[in-house]
């Protein structure tokens, strides 16, 4: 191939919807890059050049842990090269290929999808329907982490289409193309004239159920005529896991598969279901930041725990209320610290101490759950659990007591190490889950505090539009798009709708600010075709600097 001006090909990596890709290095020195290159001679018809403006546009406009990350654009008389983070791992795939029946463990497939769904979110959040979800298009990199797990990122945009407006409703926007991979089609996408951003749901059905079969749910047919026919029919309404795999795999899997495999989209799982199903948990995703939210919960609860058991009232039949509310800080931040261990990976030395931080919360949880239960039924069940010490009211002092930090374990290492993952991963099956007497009210809300580094963001962006409004526009992406995640976090209708309307007026002062980044834009002599890419004649450009810094 033809060498962009400042790479060296490698090697070529694969194809994509709108061009080949390889692997170079810059020659200046540095990381590696994918470079998708697009013949020029392919943009002489207008809406294949659009096509290529938006995937540009697409790709600078996203920056997320799960999607692959735009580096820089350059061309010469021939061809166009989209210049892209490498992921190194291949693609998943080529990942499923290599492992015996080209099927995962239920525990891998799950941290798959949590981060196809973590991407996906962010893409909704974005106003963005992908259309072509499949195995190849998700890419592998290695976990910063030496032994954690791969990080996956979903690639290849060059058919995701603007299927909402801003005020997220999927279905009134409609996608006329009948574009992507057949196997991971949505029976709407073949048979209705008409469909809309809920088939990138059935996309994920699909790639869920590979990853757990081994195959995609219509790999027995025999030509294309049949996988047609199979994917149309109308029956079954939902789709399920083989009877050989369902046996080995939870319901709540086997549930969602069905869910999202619902051939009407209208009876499909919704996008706001999807984002808040249970066997997800977006919220304690594993990540770099799953140690500091852990511990800043955990903070605060061995705070208000010291305090109350030193407290003149240290039999707590008084504060029931903030007792239940430190068992709720110690699930949650137990919750992110075995989202913690995950991301370090089972080998990983500091992954053992942190479990073993864990059982000690666990415990200390339990002993006050135990304690709450006897104080609020002293005659039942649960006073049999009562201390034999006499003094069955007192409380004694909690674990590591101002030895933790809000971003940091300082506590030592003790000889007698947990194995790795001796507690289960995920709220849902820790003996933390949030306990059946906790009123919503006492719960530490993550909507909130996403609302609130939400606003912060949005007032730094406004901040900075009379000064570097190109700035400015990226914060308020950002800001914009915590807002939404926010709404869709939010259970109280009354609590969303505020959020909407405050997303509603930011909203309104990005869309000013912009028009004005455009009129000075076009008066300079270029043309604004939208993410941040102008366009003068034949030139083309990505603006990373402030308005008026233009080529000549």
């Amino acid at each position: 191939m033809a060498s962009p001006p400042s790479y060296i090909t490698i090697r070529k990596l694969g194809e994509g919807t709108s061009g080949i890709v390889y692997k170079c290095r810059p020659k200046s020195g540095g990381a590696n890059v994918a470079i998708k290159v697009i013949p020029r001679l392919q943009l002489g018809r207008s809406h294949k050049q659009e096509k290529v403006v938006q995937e540009i546009a697409i790709l600078k406009r996203l920056r997320h842990q799960n999607i692959v990350r735009f580096v820089d654009l350059e061309w010469d008389t021939q061809n166009v090269f989209i210049v892209m983070e490498l992921c190194e791992l291949g693609n998943l795939k080529e990942f499923l290929a290599h492992k015996h029946g080209r099927r995962l463990v239920e525990r891998d497939a799950r941290w798959f999808l949590r981060q196809i769904a973590a991407g996906l979110f962010f893409l909704w959040s974005h106003s963005l329907v992908h259309r072509d979800l499949k195995t190849e298009n998700l890419l592998l990199t290695a976990n910063p982490n030496l032994h954690g797990p791969p990080i996956l990122k979903i690639a290849d945009f060059g058919i995701a289409d603007y299927g909402q407006g801003r005020n997220q409703d999927f279905t009134s926007a409609a996608l006329k193309e009948k574009i992507g991979t057949l196997a991971y089609m949505a029976p709407e996408v073949l048979k209705d004239e008409e469909y809309d951003a809920r088939c990138d749901l059935w996309s994920v059905g699909v790639i869920f159920y590979e990853m757990l079969a081994g195959s995609t749910p219509f790999h027995t047919a025999s030509s294309i005529d049949d996988l047609l026919k199979q994917i149309l029919s109308p029956t079954p309404s939902q789709l399920i896991l083989p009877p050989t795999i369902a046996r080995t795999t939870s319901q709540p899997a086997q549930s969602l598969v069905s869910a999202l495999l619902t051939r009407d989209p209208d009876k499909r799982l919704t996008f706001d279901e999807f984002f808040d199903h249970p066997y997800l948990d977006l919220t304690h995703i594993p990540g770099p930041e799953s140690l500091s939210s852990g511990m800043e919960y955990i903070s605060e609860a061995v705070e208000l725990d010291s305090r109350f058991v030193r407290s003149k009232n240290p039999s707590g039949r008084k504060d029931l209320n903030v007792w239940k509310q430190i068992i709720d800080l110690y699930a949650e931040g137990v919750s992110h610290l075995l989202a913690h261990v995950h991301y370090l990976g089972s080998q990983n030395p500091d992954a053992v101490q942190v479990a073993e931080l864990v059982t000690r919360y666990i415990d200390r949880a339990e002993n006050l759950k135990h304690q709450v239960e006897t104080w609020q039924n002293p005659s039942g069940m649960a006073g049999e659990r009562r201390s034999s010490s006499g003094d069955q009211d007192r409380l004694s002092e909690p674990p590591l007591s101002g030895l933790v930090g809000p971003s940091r374990v300082t506590v030592a290492r003790t000889s007698a190490s947990l194995p790795p993952f001796s507690v289960k991963a995920g709220p849902t099956s820790s003996s933390l889950a949030r306990t059946d007497f906790l009123p919503s009210s006492s719960a530490p809300s993550s909507a909130n505090a996403r609302v609130q580094a939400a606003l912060d963001v949005l007032n730094t962006a406004q901040k900075l539009a009379a000064t570097n409004p190109s700035r400015a526009l990226q914060l308020y992406d950002t800001g914009l798009a915590q807002l939404l995640r926010a709404i869709a976090m939010t259970c109280s209708p009354v609590e969303r709708e505020k959020i909407r309307s405050e997303a509603c007026e930011w909203f309104d002062q990005a869309e000013r600010l912009g028009q004005a980044v455009k009129r000075q834009q076009e008066d300079k002599g270029w043309q604004v075709v939208g993410g941040g890419i102008v366009r003068k004649g034949g030139m083309i450009d990505i603006v990373y600097n402030m308005p008026g810094e233009y080529p000549s």
